[in-house]
């Protein structure tokens, strides 16, 4: 008899396979033109084995937004204490971007994005309470905590504006097909950014 260790260390191999075939596949085809039947096919597990790990197509991207929050989570530990917030937004929205260019690619980041577009019963791409949103909050406060911002706008008004940009970033540099670097003008954008506050 297997296990439990063997058992989950088994799951969690097999729920990795399914996640990686069906990223690979929505980046290849698009989002729309890839079916469960397909991913189970070429993962070579199951229809048992992929709906055991994810409730649809859709919580594949709920498991990447995970995978890539627990990256911000660890990386924002990394920002010195003792810099400026304005600086430590700059800092941040660059490594979210690196991160963006060099693991998750521009073909996964329009099928993210072409799929944010469409009717889906989650809301996980625009959740405030995501660690990526609460990270950006934490420093804007830090900013009026500090005394930083000088223009009368809100910390929410702020946040509207950080997330226009970072949005947008990404979409520019998704439509031109990766023609520029994201992280170098995501800095220009968000030193321009945090400098006219």
């Amino acid at each position: 008899m297997a296990s439990k260790g063997y058992k989950q260390a088994r799951g969690e191999k097999t729920k990795k396979e399914i996640l990686e075939v069906a990223l690979q596949l929505f980046s290849d085809k698009g989002y729309t033109n890839v079916t469960v039947e397909e991913i189970v096919k070429i993962s070579k597990t199951s229809k048992g084995s992929f709906y055991a790990h994810f409730g649809s197509k859709y919580e594949i991207f709920l498991e990447k937004f995970k995978e890539i929050d627990g990256f911000y989570e660890a990386r924002v530990k990394e920002i010195p204490a003792n810099i400026p917030a304005k600086n430590k937004i700059v800092l941040f929205i660059k490594e979210q971007m690196t991160f963006i260019e060099n693991e998750l690619g521009l073909e996964l980041m329009r099928v993210i994005y072409s799929n944010a577009l469409t009717s889906n019963p989650h809301d996980y791409f625009l959740n405030h309470q995501r660690p990526l949103f609460m990270i950006l909050r934490k420093f804007v406060d830090e900013c009026f905590d500090r005394e930083e911002i000088n223009e009368k706008l809100t910390s929410d008004e702020i946040m509207v504006i950080i997330n226009s940009a970072m949005f947008g970033a990404i979409y520019n540099w998704s439509m031109s097909n990766a023609a520029f670097k994201l992280a170098d003008e995501s800095e220009k954008l968000f030193k321009t950014i945090v400098n006219g506050l």
